[in-house]
């Protein structure tokens, strides 16, 4: 990702990723379950208590499992250690969007073009949500997003009205897009770590050039 920088480097910016993303904001987690809420309502009360109790209670479980376990790091964080860190963190966003993308399949009513468009918008409004809210990580919110939008496209595709159809080809052009900003996100929050790491790397060695310089003339 950063031909320019030394392996040391790499390293450091990508346990700065891997910190940021690993503790979610209990605010922002909060006030997207209340719109779950809001989603579930409606939907239970368009189409279907039972389904969307479902959907409403995997939503419950994954967010609590989010917000009061949140990932524990090792420490200290090494090149051994990162890899597998890497790979829990991209499990638990995964599981995490993946309940939200059940929707597309637990809230989505064959019988019914208007509820079919409502809940494909509300899926791609949660797909923008959580393109900048969920991670840092390009790996995970790659596969978060494909996670959360899939399940509302093949149900369009495959049992949707023309016009819901029409919305999922959209929700194929939204991933796409959705994937690209995602990763230009994560490559500048990198680019921005990497200066402020060689800023404290290059203050360090001015400083220590300083003690040696006053220890010489002392």
């Amino acid at each position: 990702d950063h031909p320019e920088a030394s392996p040391a480097d790499r390293f450091a910016i990508r346990c700065e990723v891997l910190r940021l993303s690993a503790q979610p904001s209990g605010p922002v987690l909060f006030a997207q379950f209340l719109l779950d809420c809001g989603v579930a309502a409606l939907f239970a009360w368009q189409y279907s208590v039972l389904y969307a109790g479902i959907w409403i209670a995997l939503i419950a479980a994954t967010t609590a499992y989010r917000g009061f376990f949140p990932q524990r790091l090792p420490a200290p964080l090494t090149p051994e250690n990162l890899a597998p860190a890497l790979r829990v963190h991209t499990l638990r966003i995964a599981v995490h969007d993946g309940a939200h993308g059940l929707a597309g399949i637990l809230l989505f009513n064959p019988a019914n073009p208007t509820g079919q468009l409502m809940i494909g918008l509300v899926v791609m409004a949660m797909t923008l949500s959580s393109a900048f809210s969920v991670s840092y990580y390009t790996p995970a919110m790659q596969l978060a997003i494909s996670l959360l939008l899939a399940p509302i496209i093949v149900m369009g595709l495959l049992f949707g009205s023309p016009l819901m159809m029409g919305l999922s080809v959209l929700g194929v052009g939204l991933l796409a897009m959705v994937w690209k900003l995602v990763s230009e996100r994560s490559h500048q929050l990198e680019e921005n770590i990497g200066l402020r790491h060689n800023e404290r790397t290059l203050r360090e060695q001015a400083l220590a050039g300083l003690r040696e310089s006053q220890q010489a003339q002392a």
